[in-house]
């Protein structure tokens, strides 16, 4: 039985963490310690020590199954040497996340986001094109809080407005 699968690595173009609403947490992007280099000279240090760099979380949403895994790559087998690595540094590696019950449109919308963004790459399968009804934020109920959020909305309507749909 084929299995309808999205993978999604999050790799950013400054080695950032990109922060997932439906997650309520960062996932980890990419390091590349020799891109890092060219801004931060000690990097080049990590870059000795780990020439390919350190991966990003790879997200996994199972369309069929409705099923989100964040997956711990460093996990994996090719990435054994700088687990090894890491973890002789007393750095814990964690475990694989399984969302228990996730609303799938969340995850979607927020991948697609994250993709456009340039912040994630799909890696295997592709986004749906009816991604379904994203969660409602509630209200903001702090004043300052309920400010961010009119100044996003009227951000969100002057992007919507500047930039044709589907581009």
């Amino acid at each position: 039985m084929k299995s309808n699968l999205l993978e999604v690595t999050i790799e950013t173009p400054k080695d950032q963490n990109v922060f997932f609403r439906p997650f309520g947490g960062c996932l980890r992007g990419r390091k590349d310690f020799q891109r890092i280099a060219a801004h931060q000279i000690d990097a080049m240090t990590l870059h000795q020590q780990f020439p390919r760099g350190v991966p990003g979380t790879l997200l996994q949403i199972d369309l069929d199954a409705k099923a989100v895994t964040l997956v711990e790559t460093l996990r994996q087998p090719e990435w054994a040497p700088e687990r090894e690595s890491l973890e002789s540094r007393d750095i814990e590696i964690p475990r694989d996340v399984v969302i228990d019950r996730p609303h799938l449109p969340d995850w979607l919308h927020a991948t697609r986001r994250a993709v456009d963004a340039g912040f994630a790459k799909v890696v295997k399968g592709e986004l749906p094109k009816d991604l379904g009804e994203e969660s409602k934020r509630p209200a903001a109920t702090d004043v300052e809080e309920q400010r961010i959020d009119k100044l996003c909305g009227l951000i969100e309507t002057l992007i919507e407005r500047l930039v044709p749909a589907g581009k």
